[in-house]
């Protein structure tokens, strides 16, 4: 009878990995929570830049003062004092909230825009300051 042979084991064995040492150091501790609290803030002020953006904004009521100016590319509404005069300066004599239609503006027969607001959509019926 043969007895069985046991498999041969090679002859460089490589070294098992060192354990993880138990206790992370301080530094490591403090690294790692500076982290978190950045990620942290990070998505808090982002979170309030949004809501500011989208939520506060309002379409100017009537009597407001609106100055467009159109160039190549770029068009910008943006409320000013009615006092400041100049050019493109228009008053606001009927805001139409929930519709994009500048159909709505036919009756008062001025310039007109629709846009958005934060979330609302509004048309604006207006007409040149002089």
């Amino acid at each position: 009878m043969t007895t069985p042979q046991s498999p041969a084991q090679p002859a460089s064995a490589l070294p098992l990995p060192a354990e993880p040492s138990a206790d992370p150091s301080p530094t490591a501790i403090t690294v790692n929570i500076a982290i978190v609290l950045g990620l942290i803030v990070v998505v808090i002020v982002s979170a309030l830049a949004f809501h500011v953006a989208q939520g506060l904004q309002r379409p100017p009521e009537v009597g407001d003062c609106v100055h467009m100016s159109l160039s190549p590319g770029d068009f910008e509404a943006e409320a000013k004092e009615c006092s400041e005069g100049g050019p493109d300066l228009y008053r606001v004599a009927k805001v139409v909230e929930g519709t994009l239609d500048p159909k709505e503006c036919a009756d008062v027969g001025r310039t007109t825009l629709a846009r958005e607001w934060g979330n609302t959509q509004a048309v604006l019926c207006m007409s040149l300051v002089e």
